[in-house]
């Protein structure tokens, strides 16, 4: 059952939210705060909701909450989640790198990346070894921030909020497949973001709220 719906932010109690500089086409729901787009939060839940199966006190991945004192906001909820809090925040980028690697092994051609840094694509390299995809430099050179690079070779629209993805991302965390180790990002208060950005450490952040 994927759980795509809206629901009082009063329900939910946000623990913190992944954010980044960049402007990333995949994620539809961010949120420009301070220069940086917040991609998701991980919330616990306040009060039982029968609509969504939800119990008081399961984690749920949500879209970016920015504002826990607004009254009358909403947010989607996406799923509920197994794993600790910080790599729940993870959930939705593992899902979509499960399907966009899915497109790229019904493609069955050799593909690198352009660039290896980047929060998603150390992510990416993690799944591609796992699932055995053909990697190298003479394939097709693919960078996630340009789909001119990656358009061809997907047979059918990404979707990141896939639930039987979330589930597999779920799974690939806790059996080890994929570990946080190579994109450890600095934890953040909203009050000290500038002096994250003066220091060069909010390209990728958490904002614990």
């Amino acid at each position: 059952m994927s759980m795509k719906k809206l629901i009082n932010r009063k329900k939910l109690h946000n623990l913190m939210t992944l954010a980044t500089e960049q402007k990333n086409f995949f994620f539809n729901d961010t949120i420009l705060y301070k220069e940086l787009y917040c991609l998701f939060s991980v919330s616990v839940v306040n009060e039982e909701i029968p609509s969504l199966h939800l119990k008081k006190g399961q984690k749920v991945v949500t879209s970016p909450i920015t504002d826990n004192q607004d009254e009358y906001g909403c947010c989607k909820v996406y799923s509920t989640f197994d794993v600790d809090v910080d790599s729940g925040l993870f959930l939705p980028i593992i899902s979509l790198v499960n399907e966009f690697t899915k497109q790229i092994l019904l493609s069955d051609i050799p593909v690198s990346l352009a660039d290896t840094h980047g929060m998603m694509e150390k992510i990416m390299l993690q799944v591609w070894e796992f699932e055995e995809v053909i990697q190298s430099d003479n394939g097709v050179k693919i960078e996630l921030q340009n789909p001119v690079s990656w358009k061809s070779i997907m047979e059918e629209r990404i979707s990141w909020d896939n639930y039987d993805s979330f589930t597999q991302a779920e799974t690939l965390l806790k059996n080890g497949v994929v570990t946080m180790d190579e994109v450890t990002l600095p934890h953040v208060h909203t009050e000290n973001i500038e002096y994250f950005r003066k220091a060069g450490l909010s390209k990728e952040v958490i904002f614990d709220w």
